[in-house]
């Protein structure tokens, strides 16, 4: 939610507490909507990071330290994949708990494929 006397970013908590921001970033690792903060930039040596989405070979990072910006399941999988390349350090950065391997629930999928076997053309006008 945008609040739009002082210009920041509310960010509602499960606990019922509120986080305000002046800044808000969105980096959702998609090639074209890849975003990071002008003042955090200005402060990384250039060519000293890359998104996910441009990062497709990932020999020239064998025996390097590296440090991934983000969380959840993404960096994990981006961990795995520098540690199988070979990277001499990996480490994490993120501002929430660690992801839980817990059994993944589909009871939503007979729903959703229902509907779209009922009504043609649903999911295309959504």
């Amino acid at each position: 939610m945008v609040d739009r006397a002082s210009i920041r970013f509310r960010a509602d908590l499960e606990s019922g507490n509120a986080i305000y921001v002046k800044y808000a970033v969105l980096a959702t690792g998609f090639k074209y909507f890849a975003h990071c903060l002008r003042e955090l930039m200005e402060r990384l040596p250039s060519r000293s990071f890359k998104y996910t989405s441009d990062l497709v070979e990932l020999g020239s990072l064998r025996g390097r330290r590296c440090l991934i910006i983000g969380g959840k399941q993404s960096a994990c999988e981006w961990a795995a994949l520098l540690a199988k390349a070979g990277a001499a350090a990996i480490h994490i950065s993120h501002r929430h708990a660690g992801p839980r391997s817990t059994e993944t629930d589909w009871s939503w999928a007979n729903l959703f494929i229902q509907r779209i076997y009922q009504t043609p053309g649903w999911y295309r006008r959504l």
